[in-house]
């Protein structure tokens, strides 16, 4: 594997992929989540949703686990939760938690925290300074570009970014937009790592974070990042079924550093990851 930076949230990098949970929007699915990563051996890598509730407490969720009607529509939307306090959204049902209590739950858990609102990037930096969990966290955004460099301006500190790259073609130009959407002194130690979404037309529509055909990012694209830069670079499964292990392993082939997952999916995620890192320390040893 390629060195990557210094950051202590990669370390576990420097022995193999790692699998990350999807959806850690309570205590009790981190808990669940942290044992399935931990019988295979794996760091425990998280991932959550974040947004600010009307009286600006982080809470953790994610828009695909809110109740829906009939048609198939949310019963609320993110939006109606930022007009909730903290402990209204508390006695919703649906998954939730406030974040500071998600990261004391497992003290050795990392996450890679999506801030879905600019709100929450504003208050993002000052709870990780108050929990002491800036090594444990990765800050990105998907579509929330004006929420991440919010984030950027306001941390004090080195922290890892994530960025999300739409599209093979404006692959660099994006990641140099990236570079430059944060104070130039900080660009270095912030832009630190890329989701990336694949499609594979030949897997009956088997797809990669849900995006249509043309928007693909090709094995060179991503040993560019990884070897040249010293990007991480993680990707998301999502299917109707379970991905199979040769699925996982596909993409593992491609030079990705972590895959992510949730459901049934995760512990296939992490049987082959796991055995992948297994292969990889027998390679170094020389067995």
């Amino acid at each position: 594997m390629p060195r990557h930076n210094q950051l202590p949230f990669y370390e576990p990098l420097e022995d193999g992929p790692i699998a990350i949970a999807h959806r850690c929007n309570s205590i009790e699915t981190a808990q669940n989540v942290a044992q399935i990563l931990k019988s295979y051996g794996l760091p425990l890598y998280g991932e959550v949703d974040v947004i600010a509730s009307d009286d600006d407490v982080l809470m953790a969720c994610h828009g695909a686990t809110f109740p829906v009607d009939t048609h198939g529509r949310p019963q609320i939307t993110t939006r109606e939760l930022q007009r909730m306090t903290a402990d209204e959204i508390g006695r919703l049902d649906i998954e939730n938690a406030k974040l500071d209590e998600l990261l004391s739950a497992i003290p050795g858990m990392r996450y890679f925290v999506h801030v879905k609102t600019e709100r929450a990037a504003e208050l993002l930096p000052e709870l990780l300074t108050c929990t002491g969990s800036f090594e444990r966290v990765c800050v990105g955004a998907m579509t929330q570009r004006a929420a991440l460099q919010l984030f950027a301006e306001n941390v004090e500190q080195p922290n890892a970014m994530t960025m999300d790259l739409w599209s093979s073609v404006p692959i660099f130009l994006n990641y140099l937009r990236a570079l430059a959407s944060v104070r130039p002194t900080k660009a270095s130690s912030i832009v630190q790592a890329t989701q990336v979404h694949f499609h594979d037309a030949s897997s009956r529509g088997y797809d990669v974070n849900g995006w249509i055909a043309h928007q693909a990012i090709t094995p060179p694209m991503v040993r560019f990042l990884n070897n040249c830069l010293g990007v991480p670079v993680f990707t998301h499964i999502t299917h109707p079924h379970d991905p199979s292990e040769k699925q996982v392993q596909k993409h593992l082939n491609k030079g990705l550093d972590g895959i992510m997952g949730d459901g049934p999916g995760l512990e296939t995620i992490a049987r082959v990851v796991s055995q992948r890192r297994q292969e990889l320390r027998q390679s170094d040893s020389g067995i």
